[in-house]
This record gives C-alpha cells, sequence and structure tokens, in this order.
C-alpha cells in the first residue's frame, strides 16, 4: 500500500523530489516541540498551491490521514501523524509574493519564517506585529493554524486580528480563498476567521494576505519589581485601568525569577515577582512622557520595590524570551500549558496552580502576558516514580479552574493532542454539532489531523 501510494503522489505531483517514505526522512517528521512522537508513514513537501490540492486528493480518495507540518515549534503535537499515513509539510511554500506598503499589506506563503518576514518588512518601516517566541524559526503557516500571538498582543493584537484573507485547500481537495485583501469586507461567512486556529483540521492554509503595522519609532523598556506575586497581578489591572496603551505587560513569577536574576544582580533580594513593560510610539518624546507616566502610575501600586527603566529591563527582556527552552535545564521533563483568564482573576488562578503543584509535590514555575490575562504554566518533574501521573492530574486541575475563572484552556498555543482531552470543560454541545458538521463539509473524509479540535462523541 505504501508503494502504490508513493507513487500515485509522485505522479500526481510530479516530481519524486516531492515525496518520501525512507525511514530516515518519516523518524526526521515523527516529532515536534511537544516532545511527543508519531512517526509518519510518508512526507510529502508541496512546492505550489496545486502540488498541496494534489496532494490532498490523493489521500482523499485512499482515505489516508494527513497531518500538516510547519517547522515543527508547536508544543501540542498538532502536527503529529498521530494516525500514520502522510507528514505534509509547508516548508518549500516559502515565497513572499508581496509587499504593498501603500495598503500596508503583505501576501505570503505558509512556509515563509516570521523571522524572514519581518526582515523582509523592516525595509519598509513596517512589521506584523503577531510575535511569538520562536519568530526566529518558525513559519507563517503554523502561526496561522494555531492563531499564535506574542507580547505585542496586548497593543496590536494576535494572529487572529492581523490576517485579511487566506488561501487554503480543503481535506477534499478544493482550493479556497477565505476573506479579501482590504481592512474591510463583510461579505458571506468568515471563513478566514475560522480556519486561523483551526490546526490543519479543516483545511491546509497555502497563503496569507497579512495586516501590517508601523515599525515604531521609538521605544523603551522597563521594569517594575515586587514584593509579592498577587501585588504584581493586582498592578496589571490598574495599568490596564489607565489611559495608557502598552505594547507589553509580560509577568515573571518568584520560581523564574531565580532563573534570571544573575541578569540583573542589582534586584532587590526580597523581590518575588517583576512585571517587563514596553512603550512604543511615534517619537522618542512621546515614549519618554509614556515611560514617565507608567512610573507614576505603578508608584503607589500596592508592594513595588523599584521602578527600573534602564538597560536592566532591556537585558531581562531578552531572557524572558528564550525563559521557556532555559525551564528544560531544570528537570527532565517540562509541560508547558498555557491557560487564559480575565486579568483581574489572574491573582486567583496563580494561587491555585501554586496551591495544586504543592499539594502534587512538584515544582512550578509561571511566567507569561499578563497583560492579556495569559499565564504559561510550567511544571517540572523527572520521569520517575507517579510523578508524570500526578503532573497529569495537576494539569487537569489547572483547566478546570482556568474554565471556572471564564478562562480558556488555550491562549495561544492552541489544542493538539496534549489538550484534547479538556475540551468538554470548554465546549458547549450544541457548538460541537455544528463543529462536527464544518469538519465533515470541509473534510468529509476525516483526512486532516484527526479531531483535534472536538470532543470524542
Amino acid at each position: 500500500m505504501t508503494a502504490d501510494l508513493h507513487q500515485q503522489l509522485t505522479t500526481a505531483l510530479g516530481s519524486a523530489d516531492c515525496v518520501s517514505a525512507e525511514e530516515a526522512v518519516c523518524v526526521a517528521y515523527a516529532g515536534d516541540n511537544s516532545r511527543r512522537i508519531a512517526q509518519p508513514d510518508m512526507v510529502v513537501w508541496p512546492q505550489s498551491e496545486e502540488h498541496v490540492a494534489a496532494a490532498l486528493r490523493v489521500a482523499n480518495d485512499t482515505r489516508t490521514p494527513v497531518a500538516i507540518r510547519g517547522r515543527g515549534t508547536a508544543t501540542t503535537g498538532a502536527s503529529l501523524a498521530k494516525r500514520g499515513g502522510i507528514v505534509l509539510s509547508t516548508e518549500r511554500l516559502d515565497r513572499i509574493l508581496k509587499i504593498d506598503p501603500s495598503s500596508r499589506t503583505a501576501t505570503a506563503e505558509a512556509g515563509v519564517l516570521n523571522g524572514a518576514l519581518d526582515q523582509a518588512l523592516a525595509e519598509h518601516g513596517l512589521c506584523w506585529p503577531p510575535d511569538p517566541s520562536s519568530s526566529n524559526y518558525c513559519s507563517l503557516g503554523g502561526n496561522l493554524a494555531t492563531a499564535a500571538a506574542g507580547p505585542r498582543g496586548l497593543k496590536y493584537g494576535g494572529t487572529r486580528e492581523n490576517v485579511l484573507a487566506l488561501r487554503a485547500v480543503s481535506g477534499g481537495g478544493v482550493p479556497l480563498v477565505a476573506g479579501a485583501p482590504v481592512p474591510k469586507a463583510v461579505a458571506g461567512y468568515d471563513l478566514a476567521r475560522l480556519l486561523l486556529g483551526s490546526e490543519g483540521t479543516l483545511a491546509v492554509i497555502t497563503a496569507a494576505t497579512l495586516k501590517l503595522a508601523p515599525l515604531p519609532a521609538a521605544s523603551q523598556r522597563a521594569l517594575a519589581v515586587y514584593a509579592s506575586e498577587r501585588e504584581a497581578l493586582e498592578a496589571v489591572g490598574i495599568l490596564l485601568q489607565s489611559p495608557l496603551v502598552l505594547a507589553a505587560i509580560e509577568f515573571i513569577d518568584a520560581g523564574c525569577l531565580e532563573l534570571v536574576r544573575e541578569a540583573a544582580p542589582d534586584l532587590d533580594p526580597a523581590s518575588k515577582a517583576l512585571l517587563l513593560l514596553e512603550v512604543d510610539g511615534m517619537n522618542e518624546a512621546g515614549v519618554t512622557a509614556g515611560v514617565k507616566q507608567l512610573d507614576e502610575v505603578l508608584a503607589p501600586t500596592p508592594g513595588l520595590l523599584a521602578f527600573d527603566a534602564s538597560a536592566t529591563g532591556a537585558g531581562l527582556w531578552s531572557l524572558r524570551k528564550v525563559l521557556s527552552q532555559k525551564l528544560r535545564e531544570v528537570a527532565s521533563c517540562k509541560i508547558n500549558e498555557d491557560v487564559v483568564v480575565p486579568v483581574s482573576r489572574l491573582p486567583e488562578l496563580l494561587e491555585h496552580i501554586q496551591s495544586a503543584s504543592k499539594e502534587a509535590q512538584l515544582r512550578n514555575l509561571n511566567f507569561g502576558h499578563a497583560g492579556q490575562g495569559n499565564l504559561h504554566v510550567n511544571i517540572l518533574f523527572d520521569d520517575e516514580g507517579d510523578n508524570r501521573a500526578r503532573a497529569g492530574k495537576l494539569v487537569e486541575s489547572i483547566m478546570a479552574k482556568a474554565v471556572a475563572l471564564d478562562g480558556c484552556i488555550s491562549g495561544e498555543h492552541g489544542v493538539g493532542l496534549a489538550k484534547q482531552a479538556f475540551l468538554p470543560l470548554q465546549l458547549h454541545e450544541g457548538a460541537n454539532e455544528i463543529g462536527r458538521s464544518l469538519k465533515e463539509a470541509f473534510d468529509p473524509n476525516d483526512i486532516l489531523n484527526d479531531h483535534l479540535l472536538l470532543p470524542a462523541s
């Protein structure tokens, strides 16, 4: 069967270089940043939308499962070939098709790296706002499939707010265009927004027209040091009530603070939490005034030990970018979750996480995009005894608490294999019924990425 499928795909794509069933290749595409493993039977690298459509028609006709993969930076296992079959990699769809500065738009294929896109746009004084920590090596298609975000989402929005139109191919092999390359378009159903965050369960996104923003002419980063985590998180709500429009508000808890303290040895030993803050704008004078106002807003907040707008804050920002990877050095196993709640509920969420972690006797460190209520929860342990089982129960407790606080089980990483079991906590059965109908309409023979976004029926 594998040999027959290989031949059909080679014929359909017109190139043997676009298809491989070699063991070493399939092993290389068996994992992602979730540290899960699921080996495909074959890997396909389409080089055009026509290739994608041809490959999906073959897969649809032969009822062969397909997992769509970008650069493998996802943390939830959404790109893994859980059922075997084909991994369809978009990495060769790597062209920036058009940059239109006067319309503040760019059109690029799914395999374009975020970092490469940023460099090309910077020449025009523009940027695409979503800024995931893996931006130098993650691809646009992966960002779109998971509706990724990043620190700048506070001011500029995440992926969903910064995409105007998509090109895609449904699971049945039908090309489609969703949205329009204009800032206002209300004709028909908003299929573009439906596909964003759909994790490859409905269609393969091949290209997108992106909404751009001007690169800020000036920016400054600052640091607010607090005596307790609760006081730091409560200060976030105070900031959001002020007239200030910050580019980012990032939170680092006491455990993470100990890991990065080497970058700021002068920090008050009594400090237990940090807020990393960014102000940007059209000129230096405006940014300087914004930082001054930021200092004034934070000055009366309880627990503030220091406000620092010097290079110290900038140095800690660079460490924040790599903090997730740095945590992998602490223990042999790391579970990384990204729950989100209303900002006013963040202190309650963190206290639950820390209490439940202590009860489970597992180490827990937290950081995240506090200005958006998005907390990255890191559970660290060695794979021995019943640690993994206790970690699983702890994750379930955290998910349930996030939903109980009017939040969501994922703010930006997506669901994938890692969180599929928690969907019943989040989704209403009426919505699930419609979701199953949508899945069938886009993917009639159920070949794409399993049912990652639907609870088991």
